[in-house]
C-alpha cells in the first residue's frame, strides 16, 4: 500500500489534466487551492486559474480516440497533458543569487500542501534556526504522508538543475532528500523534464532507470496540423519499470525494488507534445516504503 496514497496524487494530476490541442500548452493549478489561499509562485501557475476538482474531472478523458473534428471540419488532435514536476527550495537565503545546484540540512517541523516546512541547520542539523520560515517543496504533490513520517528528523536535501529563480526561492529539475539517522537514508527521488535520475541520486538509486513506451498517440490523418506528424506524433507515453509488469501510464503508481528496499513510483508526466521540435517531458518521483 503506497504511503503518499493515491488519492492525494490522482488529485493532483486530475487537476493539471486537460484536453489540449497539439502545438497548445496551459498550465493550470494541479491542486484545489479552495479554502485554503493560493500558494502558487512560479509563473507557470501565476498566470492560470484555480479548477475545481469536479469540473476538472468532468474535462478529462482516457479516451484513446484523439482525433476530433473542429468548427471548420478540420481534425484536431487532443491528448491530457499534464505538467512537470518542481522542486524547490524557499528561504530569505535565497534573494542574494539561485545557484546551479544547491544542498542543506534542515529540521522537519511539518507541512502545508505541497511544502515540507523546514528549519534551516548546520550540518547533521546542529544550530538550527527555529523559525527560519524556509519551506522545501515537490509541486504539485501533498507531501502531508512525508511530514506525518519524518516530522522531527534532520533530512538532507539536494537539488539540481536550476529551472527558474524568484525572490524567494529557486525551482529545479532534480531531487533528493535523505534523512540523517547515524547515516544519510535516501527517502524521496524526484526527477523532471528530461526523466533521468539525479546524477547525485545514482548509489541510492541503484542503478534504477524507468524508460518510456508508447502509451496513447495522435492520429495524424491528413497531416492538416502542421505539428502533427504521422512519423513522430504528438504521444503519451508509459513507464517501463524493468519489473515484468505491463507498462504504468500517467497518474499511475507501482511498487519497485530498489536495492533490495521497496519504493513507491509515482507516474506524473510521459509525453510529446508536437511534431515542431517539442522534446519529450519527463517527470517522476519514487518515495521509500517505511518498515
Amino acid at each position: 500500500m503506497a504511503w503518499i496514497s493515491a488519492r492525494r496524487v490522482a488529485a493532483a494530476l486530475g487537476l493539471g489534466t486537460l484536453l489540449l490541442p497539439a502545438c497548445t500548452r496551459l498550465n493550470p493549478a494541479f491542486i484545489d487551492q479552495a479554502g485554503t489561499g493560493d500558494t502558487r509562485t512560479d509563473s507557470d501557475s501565476e498566470s492560470s486559474d484555480s479548477l475545481d476538482a469536479t469540473s476538472a474531472e468532468s474535462e478529462v478523458t482516457t479516451d484513446s480516440s484523439s482525433e476530433e473534428s473542429s468548427d471548420t471540419g478540420v481534425p484536431v488532435c487532443d491528448l491530457p497533458w499534464t505538467l512537470p514536476l518542481y522542486f524547490k527550495i524557499h528561504g530569505d537565503f535565497v534573494s542574494e543569487a539561485c545557484q546551479e545546484s544547491y544542498s542543506g540540512y534542515y529540521l522537519l517541523r511539518g507541512s502545508n500542501l505541497t511544502s515540507l516546512s523546514v528549519d534551516r541547520c548546520g550540518t547533521n542539523c546542529e544550530g538550527c534556526a527555529d523559525g527560519s520560515g524556509d519551506r522545501v517543496e515537490i509541486f504539485p504533490v501533498d507531501l502531508a504522508d512525508v511530514a506525518l513520517e519524518l516530522e522531527g528528523q534532520c533530512i538532507f536535501v539536494q537539488y539540481d538543475g536550476l529551472f527558474e529563480s524568484f525572490d524567494d526561492h529557486c525551482s529545479y529539475n532534480k531531487f533528493m532528500l535523505s534523512v540523517q539517522e547515524g547515516e544519510s537514508i535516501p527517502w524521496v527521488i524526484g526527477t523532471s523534464f528530461d526523466g533521468l535520475t539525479p546524477a547525485f541520486a545514482n548509489n541510492a538509486a541503484n542503478g534504477f532507470q524507468p524508460t518510456v513506451v508508447d502509451d496513447l498517440s495522435c492520429d495524424c490523418g491528413s497531416g492538416s496540423d502542421p505539428c502533427c506528424d504521422a512519423a513522430d506524433p504528438p504521444s503519451r507515453y508509459a513507464y517501463d519499470l524493468g519489473n515484468g509488469e505491463p507498462p504504468l501510464s500517467v497518474g499511475g503508481e507501482a511498487t519497485v525494488d530498489i536495492g533490495g528496499e521497496a519504493w513507491d513510483f509515482f507516474a506524473l508526466q510521459a509525453q510529446l507534445t508536437d511534431s515542431c521540435g517539442a522534446e519529450p517531458e519527463l517527470s517522476w518521483m519514487t518515495v521509500r516504503v517505511p518498515g
